[in-house]
């Protein structure tokens, strides 16, 4: 994501206008001013993998998507 005010929020609020609970989160800033990666555990509602991406870097404003499952 960007290293702006406000990058995290976006994506978060995308989580959460789709219903999705996120259990953990951590967020780095990779290049001060210009991008940041924010890790996060959580489930995926009724998305699939394909349909999380596309939203989060859609609506959440994301530069990168990379869905890790967990089984």
């Amino acid at each position: 994501m960007k290293d702006e005010a406000g990058s995290l929020a976006k994506i978060a609020k995308a989580f959460g206008d789709n219903g999705i609970s996120l259990v953990y989160g951590e967020a780095v800033i990779v290049e001060k001013g210009k991008t940041a990666i924010w890790t996060v555990v959580g489930g995926h509602g009724d998305l699939g993998p394909e349909e999380l991406e596309a939203l989060l870097l859609g609506d959440g404003d994301a530069l990168k998507v990379e869905i890790i499952p967990l089984e």
